[in-house]
Formats: C-alpha cells, structure tokens, sequence
C-alpha cells in the first residue's frame, strides 16, 4: 500500500510503475495536478486508487475508467472526464468515475485545509508560550524559595556567619621585644 495523503505533494506524479505489486494507491488531499497518468492502470493487483482533492485534470485513462475491478476515486478534482467508451474486456467503469468533483469544490477544501493548518500551528505556539511562561516563573520560584531556606536570615538578626574574636591589643603596646641599635657599626676607624 502506499499511502500519501495529505503530505502537501504538489508535482505531477512521477512514474513509479516499476513497483508492480501494489494493491492500494492513496494520493488523496494533496496537490497534485495535471493529467492522470495512464501507468497507474498497468498494475496487476491494484483493486483501490484514491485521487480525491487534487487538481486533476483531463480525460481520466480507460486503463482506471473501464477497470471494473479498480475502486477509482476522483471526488474533489477540476475537469475530469471519461472517454465513455470501454473496450470488451473491461465492460463498464465503477460508477464513481462518472461522479467528479469541480474545481470549485476543489478550491474550498484547499481553503479549509490551510485554514485549519493555520490554526492549528497558531493554537500549538500559544500553547508553548503559555507553558514556557509557566515553567518560568515555578523555576523563579523553586530558586527563591531555595535561596531563603538556606542562606543566612538576615531579617530576623540571626546570622550565620561566626565573627572572629577583636584583638584587644593596641598598637602602641606590642609584645614583641626591640633591640637598641648598635652604632658602632656606622664609626669609621681612622688609622
């Protein structure tokens, strides 16, 4: 299976016929525009493709259109057609080839789609900003609660911190003993 829906393609398909045994297609609500190509009828097991919402155009391939077994659908798709002849081996094409979407159609969903989007991604950031505020402001409050449990009290004059002794010594009264000078060292003896 693969499924593409929604994924905001907007080339032409590119041919991946290469890949033979898929059995379901959905390339729905997307952008896809142009022609049908006519390779996705050449897949030998494929019983669902899914096209709505896209912009395509053109004749719809009598490789999709005249596959009985095929659940095509095309809903939501600007100016699409079918040949309405279908060979003898493929009697008559699904009844829901013959109902396709018109263009307008096609461009309101496109509308809604990215108005939805908008909101979406609008209501997601207000969501963050809200939550980032928050987590700011119960971490501003954890640190300060922190702060005032273990640093020191200083409103209520008890303070932590121990204060060294005063040295009750003057500095005119040292302890320590000084020596006289000698002066017979500044004589000169004269010979």
């Amino acid at each position: 299976m693969a499924k593409l829906s929604a994924r905001y393609l907007v080339a032409p398909i590119p041919d991946f016929s290469i890949m033979n045994a898929l059995q379901k297609i959905d390339l729905s609500w997307n952008m896809i525009n142009g022609q049908i190509p006519s390779f996705l009828g050449t897949f030998p097991d494929l019983h669902e493709l899914n096209l709505e919402y896209n912009g395509f155009s053109g004749q719809v391939p009598n490789t999709l259109a005249c596959n009985k077994n095929l659940n095509l659908r095309l809903t939501g798709n600007g100016n699409l057609y079918t040949s309405g002849s279908c060979s003898n081996n493929n009697p008559s094409p699904p009844p829901n080839t013959r109902h396709i979407g018109s263009s307008s159609e096609n461009k309101s969903n496109a509308g809604a789609i990215a108005g939805g989007t908008i909101g979406a991604l609008a209501f997601i950031g207000i969501c963050v900003g809200i939550f980032a505020i928050y987590h700011h402001r119960a971490r501003t409050a954890a640190a300060i609660a922190e702060a005032a449990s273990t640093g020191p009290d200083i409103a209520k004059g008890n303070s932590s911190v121990e204060q060294a002794p005063m040295d009750t010594r003057s500095k005119g009264n040292s302890s320590v003993e000084q020596t006289p000078m000698d002066t017979r060292s500044n004589k000169t003896n004269a010979i």
